[in-house]
């Protein structure tokens, strides 16, 4: 998958949940693999995804939940954090 695609799908994602109040400062999205014993080799399996979010109201209380969120639509495992 494009990680151009995958990063603004997120957004979206943290757009349409949260009233655009976050906003990707930083996008990663690493591939992982998993070894296949029928083929003796490492396949492509998925992505870790790192984000780091920037707050547009950060004097309110930051959402409960974000990360599961997004793992639970996308089903990549997200590593998430705040500027």
């Amino acid at each position: 998958m494009d990680k151009d695609r995958l990063k603004m799908m997120y957004q979206t994602l943290l757009d349409d949940s949260y009233d655009k109040r976050y906003q990707i400062f930083e996008f990663r999205a690493l591939p992982t693999s998993v070894y296949d014993n029928e083929k003796s080799k490492w396949v492509p399996d998925s992505f870790s995804v790192f984000v780091i979010l920037k707050d547009k109201q950060p004097q309110n209380i930051r959402e409960l939940g974000i990360c599961a969120k997004l793992e639970g639509t996308f089903g990549f495992e997200c590593c998430l954090d705040f500027l």
